[in-house]
Parts: structure tokens; sequence; C-alpha cells
């Protein structure tokens, strides 16, 4: 099995400056190996990229080997730009990249088909956690991205923790595929790990209250048996 497909998980968000990352990223293998925790990859989202891309895959690589998957929303753009930008993060050292699923089937068809050219893990976002996200999105728009990611056997969707209504309609959807679901909003957007777990979702995104905690490693451990917990409940009454 690769990491790909590895469930269930936990995606710590990288979501700080550089300056931050020895403090967050300091023996997160070890805790990895030793608790057996569940951490799937590290996401860089755009903030950190900015600072530059390739140093900051280098300097992630001083303390970790897990996959890191890259997050920069500009990413969602037309098919020519897409499948640069993905040659481009292949080429540094980028495991896998996500992409806001509202430019449409064209867009998302040449991500997919490009990260697998690249050997990447590709993920699809359906729907986003934030208050106000789904004001301009039709209902079934989700459950249409959600089912496409599926027909291009991408590696998986992203559905918010805050809405486990959408983690549920889309678990079904991919029913029977090896497709996950990426579920971020835990914690201060108001989501629940153990209720977005036992809605459907695979990987759970921690951001803030990972990295704003007081003991970044130790709440990586908790919310990793939290989750296993969850998940071995959830696959036990399917």
């Amino acid at each position: 099995m690769s990491w790909q497909t590895t469930k269930p998980g936990l995606i710590p968000s990288l979501d700080v400056s550089v300056e931050r990352l020895s403090n967050l990223l300091s023996g997160i293998d070890e805790i990895r190996v030793q608790n057996r925790n569940p951490i799937h990859a590290l996401k860089v989202g755009a903030l950190l990229e900015l600072e530059g891309l390739k140093t900051i895959i280098s300097k992630i690589r001083e303390y970790s080997n897990l996959p890191i998957i890259i997050d920069h929303q500009k990413l969602a753009d037309i098919p020519s730009i897409i499948k640069k930008y993905v040659e481009k993060i292949a080429s540094i050292g980028v495991d896998g990249a996500i992409l806001l699923g509202y430019v449409g089937p064209t867009s998302i068809t040449t991500f997919v088909e490009s990260c697998q050219e690249q050997e990447l893990a590709s993920y699809i976002v359906a729907e986003m956690s934030h208050d106000g996200a789904s004001t301009y999105i039709k209902e079934e728009s989700p459950i249409k991205i959600a089912k496409l990611a599926r027909d291009l056997k991408a590696t998986g969707i992203v559905c918010p923790a805050t809405r486990t209504e959408s983690i549920q309609r889309c678990a079904e959807v991919l029913k029977g595929s090896l497709l996950g679901i990426m579920s971020p909003g835990h914690g201060p957007q108001g989501g629940g790990a153990d209720s977005a777990v036992m809605a459907g979702a695979d990987w759970i995104v921690v951001g803030r209250s990972f990295y704003n905690s007081q003991n970044p490693q130790e709440t990586l451990i908790k919310l990793g048996k939290l989750i296993i917990d969850k998940w071995k409940i959830k696959n036990s009454e399917e």
C-alpha cells in the first residue's frame, strides 16, 4: 500500500513562518514511529510557500521524510498553466498538490492527469470549511466534483469537518474506490475531527490547534489516537 492510500491519517498544516518550522517539526518522525501515530503527510500552504518553496522543502526535509502536499490555491488556473505548475512543483520535491474544484472539469482533468504523469498525489477541493464558503456555490457542486475526481482516479477530495453532511454525501460517491477524503476545519473553525471521521473522512487536516498549541507534538499524539479510535468504531459499524 502506498502512502497515498494509507488511512486513517493526520495532516499537520504548516501555515507558519520559516522560523517556526524547527519547533513544530522537531521529533515529528519519531512521534509517528514510536507512538504509531497516523501522520499521513505535511501540508504547505500559500503563506509559507511565498517565502520560497525550494527553501521550505529543504528545511522540512531536515526534520522529516513525510510526504509533502502543496496547497497553493492559485494552482486553480487554466489547463496550460496548471500543467506547467505541476511539472515545476514535481521538480522541486513535492509529493502531492491540492486544487480548488470550482475551476471546472477541464482544469480538474488536466490537474489530475498532470499529477499522475509526475507521480504526484492529487486532491480536489469539493467544498471549503469557512463561513460563507458555499454562498455562491450550487448545492450539488461538491457531489459533481467528487464524481469527477473518482472517475479520474485522483488521490482524494477535500471536504470540511465543519460540514459533516457534505462529507457523508461525498463518501457515498467514493464508496468502493481508493479515493479518500481530506478534512480541514477541525478546532477553531468549529469542526470536530471525531465527527468528521465518523461521517467518512480519512485524513484530518490540523492547523491552528497544532501550530498554536503550547505543545504541538503532544497535540498530534492525542489527535492521532482520537482519529484511530473513531476510525475503528466507524468501520466496525459498516
